[in-house]
Order: C-alpha cells, then sequence, then structure tokens
C-alpha cells in the first residue's frame, strides 16, 4: 500500500484501526529499535506520556546533532539528518508545547542553535534543515507568548546574530514585533 493521497491516508488508519491494540502496540515497540530517525521518533512517542522521559529524550536527541558532526558522517545519509530535526520540532510540537511552554521554547533554541550542525552534516539536503529551522522559529515565537518579552528577546536577538546558514531569518520580524509590543 502506498500513501500519497489523503484518502490513502484515511484508508489506512481505517485498517489500522480494526487491529487490536496489543497488536499496534507491538508493532510500534518493533520499530523501536531501528537505529535511525524512525526509531527515535517512535522512542519519543512511547515516552510521550512521561513528561520527563520525553523532556530528556529530546534532550538527548538534540544534543547528538552537535555529536554527529564530530563523528565521521559519512556513515549517515543527509536526508536523515533533515528527517531527525523533522521527527524533533514534531515531537516537541505535539508532546511539549501543548502542556510546557517554557520547556519547548528552551528544546527549541537549542534545536534552533543545531542548524550549524545539521547544515554541516546534511549533505545535499539543505533545504530541509532550513525547512525545519523556519518550523521550529515559528513554534518558538508561539511559545515565546507565555515567557518574559525581556528574557525571549535576549535569547532571540541572540540566536539572529549568530545565524551563520540563514536559517533563522524568521526570527528577525519575532524581534522587530516583540520589541515594537514593549
Amino acid at each position: 500500500m502506498r500513501i500519497q493521497t489523503t484518502a490513502d491516508l484515511e484508508s489506512a488508519i481505517a485498517r489500522l484501526s480494526r487491529r487490536s491494540p496489543e497488536s499496534l502496540a507491538a508493532f510500534i515497540a518493533s520499530l523501536a529499535h531501528d537505529t535511525g530517525p524512525i526509531g527515535e521518533h517512535v522512542r519519543s512517542f512511547i515516552d510521550a506520556n512521561d513528561p520527563l522521559a520525553i523532556v530528556v529524550s529530546l534532550q538527548e536527541r538534540i544534543e547528538a546533532l552537535r555529536q554527529s558532526n564530530r563523528r565521521d558522517s559519512r556513515n549517515r545519509a543527509g536526508e536523515d539528518v533533515g528527517e531527525r530535526f523533522g521527527y524533533l520540532v514534531d515531537a516537541i510540537e505535539t508532546t511539549i508545547l501543548p502542556s510546557d511552554p517554557r520547556t519547548a521554547f528552551r528544546l527549541l533554541v537549542a534545536l534552533i542553535e543545531r542548524d550549524g550542525d545539521g547544515m554541516e552534516t546534511c549533505e545535499d539536503e539543505g533545504y530541509s534543515i532550513t525547512t525545519v529551522i523556519d518550523r521550529a522559529c515559528a513554534l518558538l515565537a508561539r511559545a515565546a507568548t507565555s515567557q518574559p518579552t525581556e528574557e525571549v528577546l535576549v535569547t532571540v536577538r541572540r540566536l539572529v546574530a549568530d545565524d551563520a546558514y540563514g536559517t533563522r531569518s524568521s526570527l528577525t520580524a519575532l524581534v522587530g514585533r516583540m520589541a515594537a509590543s514593549r
């Protein structure tokens, strides 16, 4: 089965909904053994109902992005790096931001700071990193609404000033809006 359209996705969900919760749990758990981005994403999904575990997991995965630049990255496909970034943003958006915007803000800042590591290891997939960082910046703006304006401005200005790859340009508008609203 190929999932290429909304109808294909709806059909797949309908078919899966007829499976027992135990068989779905077993299948999901089997994917957690994958050492690539899918396995990381599945492990975060499993940890999602434990707030401390999911935050620790996301912090470790973000830190691993820094480490990937130090290791021999030839063993990793460039597109895996973009997937890793994307799955991290997905997890922060769906599991952290709704319940803890302050922690989401902190995680998003850490992820945005890894953009250079992503760009250095993504081979010819720079667009995927740029797109994901742009999404992270939009989520950062959402998370910022529940933070003290001065703290956010200091952090976001630093992120903009340290933008060595041009991936954080959308944060400039956030700085402008926040500075104008003070």
